[in-house]
């Protein structure tokens, strides 16, 4: 296998570059369904964030055989506040598993704060 990672800075270079990689349609719009949510709220809450892409391309014929996608939330100065950690990982109406840890996670570390 061969992993890559491509990052967006936009919805439209997202969608665009998806599909370059030869990532079907129904998987675009599932990633921008769950993505977008957390890439909005984090922009609301002033943070800067691009989109990140990592496939795994079969080494043989190059298709992308598998892909994960997610938000960087990088601060513009300092440290990410533990509650907007928390706000962006429950953006997306349906969060999914791993958000809903994050959440978790960054509750139990406020409740020691």
């Amino acid at each position: 296998m061969k992993i890559e990672e491509f990052v967006f800075n936009t919805e439209i270079e997202l969608v665009n570059g998806m599909k370059e990689l030869g990532i079907p349609y129904q998987d675009i719009l599932y990633t921008l369904k769950q993505e977008k949510p957390h890439f909005d709220r984090a922009k609301e809450l002033g943070y800067n964030v691009n989109y990140r892409i990592k496939v795994d391309r079969n080494n043989v014929w190059e298709i992308v055989v598998a892909y994960s996608g997610h938000v960087d939330i990088l601060p513009k100065e300092g440290v990410i506040n533990p509650e907007h950690i928390k706000e962006i990982a429950l953006a997306p109406p349906n969060p999914s598993r791993k958000d809903l840890l994050i959440a978790e996670s960054m509750g139990e570390l406020l409740k020691k704060c």
